[in-house]
């Protein structure tokens, strides 16, 4: 079981469903971590300075035993290990995560709302760009890239001269429309992404941290079935959903 140092401090799982316009949402699903993923030979970049290591898509990875179609990374500082199962996992729809940094309170993802747009946007685009350039993973790396610097900003710095550089500068340059500020910033509907906190103890919730704090990731949309979150009155369910096309491990 391999360790991996950046794929997220809370595995916000973006997995992109029609439950937009629905309240808040938590609850509990198994969440199983691929054991594939992006390298600093395609993403090179540095987080404060250093490397910490890969990214997203997390392939083949799976919610309750049905396989999404990529997952993403939204917590560097974190670690979760590839591949594993977190039984107990934490997904909320509103970007609240458990990090390490602080766990008096559950965190909120920074700019979640574009982040949630790249995902939507560019997740299943970066997919089938590894399915027909055989396996590359030079966009999906792009993709990580953005997301990382969307929420950490002048902490995250991508190597010009990796594969990944020219995705990452599409997909940046759309989300902030060459504005710093991002309140301006293009944004999509926090409920159309799933946002876990990857976990095996069975007491974790909105107000109890878990026991260990791992990596939060995010995955792309899943159109169906239009109810993926059902009974959204305090406990989230899943129920099961269509899969999108995607590659193999």
């Amino acid at each position: 079981m391999m360790n991996l140092r950046t794929l997220c401090g809370a595995v916000v799982l973006g997995i992109a469903a029609a439950i937009g316009g629905a309240s808040a949402c938590a609850g509990q699903v198994d969440l199983y971590v691929g054991g594939s993923y992006t390298g600093q030979d395609v993403l090179n970049y540095t987080y404060k300075g250093s490397y910490d290591g890969g990214g997203g898509s997390i392939d083949v990875s799976s919610i309750n035993g049905v396989a999404v179609p990529f997952l993403y990374c939204v917590d560097i500082p974190d670690s979760v290990n590839v591949s594993a199962d977190y039984r107990n996992t934490l997904v909320t729809s509103d970007a609240r995560v458990w990090l390490g940094s602080d766990t008096s309170n559950i965190g909120t993802i920074e700019n979640a709302g574009s982040v949630a747009y790249l995902l939507a946007k560019y997740g299943a685009e970066a997919s089938a760009y590894a399915q027909s350039h055989g396996g590359s993973r030079a966009a999906e790396g792009g993709l990580q890239a953005a997301i990382w610097q969307v929420i950490y900003g002048k902490d995250f710095a991508i190597d010009p001269s990796c594969a990944a550089y020219s995705f990452y500068s599409t997909y940046y340059a759309d989300v902030t429309g060459g504005n710093s500020d991002p309140s301006s910033w293009k944004q999509a509907g926090l409920g159309h992404v799933l946002w876990l906190s990857p976990s095996n103890d069975p007491s974790i919730s909105l107000d109890h941290a878990p026991d260990r704090v791992y990596q939060a990731l995010i995955t792309a949309a899943v159109p169906e079935p239009a109810s993926l979150v059902a009974g959204c009155t305090g406990a989230l369910a899943l129920a099961g959903f269509g899969l999108l096309r995607r590659r193999g491990a």
